[in-house]
């Protein structure tokens, strides 16, 4: 009974000492999890609230010139546009422009834009399908990348 006596404190410090190391993974942990909420792209989902996309629509077919329209709210846009890429299936920038603001874009509300974009349907399109993106970005002056915005349209060439 002497010999349990002298392993009972050993065995009260392990157990102290694994709930403290325990408690610092669970709190690393959280603190990781809420950075990468905070530091995750805000692209696609969640987006509709400040920008909608009427024409074109997800995999439809377009052909050159192509007319971009929709809403965005007021702080979407920065001296009344935002940028505008379209892009092929590879990634490859094809065509570039901005989208301008019809009304009043100094507004938390939504203003309606349009954009036209010409293009040359990419040689090598056949091996991506035909697929490409219109990628519609929100004006950041400031450049911080937290504050980039950008919603992803899937097209289809003609």
């Amino acid at each position: 009974m002497k010999e349990l006596y002298h392993i009972l404190p050993c065995y009260t410090i392990y157990m102290k000492i694994n709930s403290i190391l325990l408690l610092i993974a669970v709190v690393g942990l959280v603190w990781a999890g809420l950075w990468y909420y905070d530091q995750r792209p805000q692209s696609g989902a969640g987006i509709d609230d400040l920008i909608v996309v009427d024409a074109p629509r997800p995999q439809q077919a377009i052909q050159s010139p192509v007319v971009i329209r929709g809403k965005a709210r007021g702080s979407w846009y920065f001296e009344a546009s935002f940028p505008i890429v379209l892009v092929d299936g590879d990634g490859r920038i094809i065509a570039s422009g901005h989208g301008q603001a019809q009304d009043n874009w100094m507004t938390e509300n939504f203003v309606p834009f349009e954009a036209v974009l010409s293009f040359d349907v990419p040689e090598h399109a056949e091996a991506f399908g035909k697929r490409g993106t219109i990628i519609l970005k929100n004006d950041n002056p400031s450049g911080a990348a937290n504050l980039d915005k950008a919603v992803e349209i899937p097209i289809l060439f003609k």
